[in-house]
């Protein structure tokens, strides 16, 4: 890549978005915070951050038509990117605080980990990850360590499920459909393997 990339990184209030502004930055991105619907169509590609709680961030999202806005993009053939939260958002549904609507992107729900038997939550730390076929973000990664720091994962199709991770229970780590991808662990905060994973999403041909 010889230009930056823009693209426009959500933000709906709910956390530090400095880390994730900065590991696009050195992936080879332009990111500009969007939270409007006239911003968030204008970008091609989208990223869609989170830390805290399901619910709330939830309840944000629903409050600027995210959803909407969101397959509108796809329908476009941009590219959404959700990590962390942002991608448990894509799901129908989240059990943190309570049952809430998730963005009913992508089929499944959010359960907290069960954790016990010396298994301890939340699931935080390095972790390589399975990857069965390849893929567009991973093709090329022989060591795909990631970092997880998270409470809740998943239970989602497997038809959409690209990479998963072993934490005393099967956590899909990175789901996709379309033009729409999701990653568990924070790419941002996972050193070479992350910093692959982001210009991969960069150099997307979109269209």
């Amino acid at each position: 890549m010889t230009e930056a990339v823009p693209v426009g990184v959500i933000d709906l209030g709910t956390g530090n978005l400095f880390s994730v502004l900065r590991g696009l930055e050195r992936a080879g991105a332009k990111p500009t915070l969007v939270s409007t619907p006239r911003e968030i169509a204008a970008m091609p590609r989208i990223v869609l951050p989170g830390v805290g709680s399901f619910a709330d961030a939830a309840r944000r999202a629903h409050a600027i038509g995210l959803a909407a806005l969101l397959e509108d993009a796809l329908a476009a053939n941009h590219a959404v990117l959700g990590i962390c939260l942002g991608m448990q958002l894509l799901f129908d549904e989240g059990e943190e605080d309570g049952p809430s609507p998730g963005l009913t992107l992508l089929p499944g729900r959010v359960v907290r980990l069960r954790g016990g038997d010396g298994v301890p939550v939340p699931h935080a730390g390095w972790q390589r990850l399975d990857v069965p076929a390849e893929h567009p973000l991973l093709a090329d990664d022989e060591t795909p360590w990631f970092y997880f720091s998270h409470s809740y994962r998943a239970e989602a199709d497997p038809s959409c499920v690209v990479a998963t991770a072993f934490h005393g229970e099967l956590i899909p780590a990175i789901v996709a459909r379309g033009r729409l991808y999701g990653i568990q662990p924070h790419p941002e905060k996972s050193g070479p393997a992350g910093h692959a994973f982001l210009r991969r999403f960069l150099t997307l041909e979109l269209g």
